[in-house]
């Protein structure tokens, strides 16, 4: 887990908090909010995280939610804000270097009943395995974990174990905090490893998806990708230019643009 470089004192937190929910039972388990310092130009200019409970200051502005949302559709919520479609838009809107709340406000972003049972399924286990890497977001595997039914458990199982999955199937029908005796949800589902490449095709796969519920095309995808893939080498016009050479440099491709295409194209998507 990181090691943060400042602390305060959890009551301070809390207290905050309280104050913020004008409810002390609608303490959450864990937070969201997005980077404020952005740029057009960078590789990504909406960046948005799940923390565990920690202090933020104001270049990390937090995102409440309802004390009854469902954490299943806050994964789509959040996986859409870091969706490379909505990062082309934002890069559009935004004309300095601060991701305000105003600029978020307008972003399109999906309505919950925009996801399928078919889409929900296929985009939240992937944004746990991308989310989840660390035990102090233990509180959020948690929460997830009893938001979903038991088919929803036992994908968030295979996501993890993969073939083994099957083992920890009797799990999937117990709460959180009613597990059998001496049985933790981190045992049956242990934080994911950090792995890049796999990161890379997840990020790609939930980007093709994002942009089928966006009602886009293979060619639409194409332009935003990269506008001289569709358009010609001489297009006046560029998108993700900083990802484009940054991975040119390191990999000898544009690989974001090859995974997304590839998971556009593939079985699934």
């Amino acid at each position: 887990m990181v090691r943060p470089r400042y602390w305060v004192d959890t009551s301070e937190v809390l207290d905050r908090i309280k104050r913020e929910e004008g409810n002390a039972k609608a303490i959450p388990k864990w937070l969201m909010g997005w980077r404020d310092i952005t740029n057009a130009t960078n590789e990504r200019t909406v960046i948005v995280s799940v923390l565990p409970i920690a202090a933020v200051n104001h270049k990390l502005p937090l995102l409440n939610f309802p004390e009854k949302s469902s954490t299943v559709l806050l994964c789509c919520f959040y996986g859409n804000l870091n969706a490379i479609v909505l990062d082309y838009v934002a890069r559009q809107k935004i004309g300095g270097t601060d991701l305000t709340y105003h600029y978020l406000k307008q972003f399109p972003v999906l309505l919950p009943n925009a996801y399928s049972q078919n889409d929900i399924e296929f985009i939240v286990p992937r944004v746990l395995e991308l989310t989840y890497t660390a035990i102090d977001l233990i509180p959020f595997a948690e929460d997830l974990w009893d938001s979903g039914d038991q088919k929803m458990r036992r994908l968030f199982m295979k996501q993890r174990h993969g073939e083994k999955a099957a083992t920890f199937e009797e799990f999937s029908a117990f709460d959180s905090a009613h597990l059998p005796e001496g049985v933790k949800l981190q045992d049956v589902l242990p934080p994911f490893l950090f792995d890049s490449e796999q990161r890379s095709s997840l990020r790609a796969a939930l980007d093709a998806r994002y942009a089928r519920l966006y009602g886009l095309s293979r060619d639409d995808l194409r332009y935003i990708l990269d506008p001289a893939d569709p358009m010609g080498e001489d297009y006046p016009s560029e998108t993700f230019r900083v990802l484009k050479e940054k991975e040119i440099a390191e990999y000898g491709e544009y690989r974001t643009q090859q995974l997304i295409l590839e998971a556009w194209d593939g079985e699934g998507v």
